[in-house]
């Protein structure tokens, strides 16, 4: 089944989308994972990347729900006021209202992020590592405040023509560049003590791979990687989403399948 909800929020709303699996009510909780877009991106992502993960999630008993954050998509706002700290916020408000639906397992919560999205997860999932069962990183940006200093320098140097603040026709504001600067995304996300899957492609020119093995670094052995080889950074072709997919399930069985053993 899948529920279109609403989060309402001081400064507006949050639009998304709710999944459960077949016979999924009060009675029969199931096990639930939260999903977290990137940069400029939406609840779909591009090629519906998110929409087909969680109908599959669905098919393997396992809820899921995808909001756009404020700013973004069709959720309350104007992307130029968008800041990583408001997103952080919304995704901590999204954990708490999951959480709270009474068809959810509350001890099988996930996380999973994509791009900036993983930042955001992996940030959330260290203030709530308690709550959180496992953390699923899809080609996470890391310390987004290096992303930012690098785009400037190469803004400076001519390598990004243009107006760096033209994003493909979306406004970046400058509330944005203070804000991202000064936050430790990796410091806080080294928090969370739980099991994580790491995922990025080789051929990722938007977040090199290189920053997976930087979580790998974080996590130790708490953490597998999994890097597919020429995949770019949303994983566009059938071949990179069904392995993107299969290693994602498989990484959630097993967690779950630990507990019970």
């Amino acid at each position: 089944m899948e529920r279109y909800v609403e989060l309402h929020k001081k400064n507006g709303t949050l639009r998304g989308m709710l999944h459960l699996p077949e016979g999924a009510d009060k009675n029969h909780k199931a096990p639930g994972i939260i999903l977290f877009h990137g940069f400029t991106g939406n609840r779909m992502e591009p090629s519906f990347l998110f929409v087909r993960f969680s109908r599959l999630l669905a098919e393997q008993g396992i809820a899921s729900i995808r909001f756009d954050f404020m700013h973004s998509g069709e959720s309350d706002g104007s992307f130029e006021n968008m800041t990583l700290s408001g997103e952080l916020a919304d995704a901590q408000d999204i954990l708490n209202y999951f959480s709270s639906l009474e068809m959810i397992d509350t001890k099988k919560i996930f996380l999973l992020g994509l791009s900036m999205g993983g930042s955001i997860a992996g940030y959330t999932a260290g203030r709530n590592s308690s709550r959180i069962k496992g953390l699923i990183l899809w080609a996470a940006a890391g310390e987004m405040s290096g992303f930012i200093e690098e785009r400037e320098k190469q803004a400076a140097s001519g390598e990004i023509t243009g107006n760096p603040m033209d994003l493909d026709g979306l406004l970046l504001g400058e509330n944005f560049l203070t804000d991202v600067k000064a936050l430790k995304i990796m410091q806080t996300s080294k928090l969370y003590n739980g099991p994580v899957s790491i995922i990025h492609g080789t051929g990722d020119e938007t977040v090199p791979h290189q920053v997976a093995l930087q979580y790998k670094g974080v996590y130790g052995g708490r953490a597998s990687i999994h890097l597919i080889e020429s995949a770019d950074h949303t994983f566009q072709s059938i071949e990179w989403s069904k392995e993107l997919f299969a290693t994602s399930v498989e990484f959630l069985h097993s967690c779950m399948e630990a507990e019970s053993l």
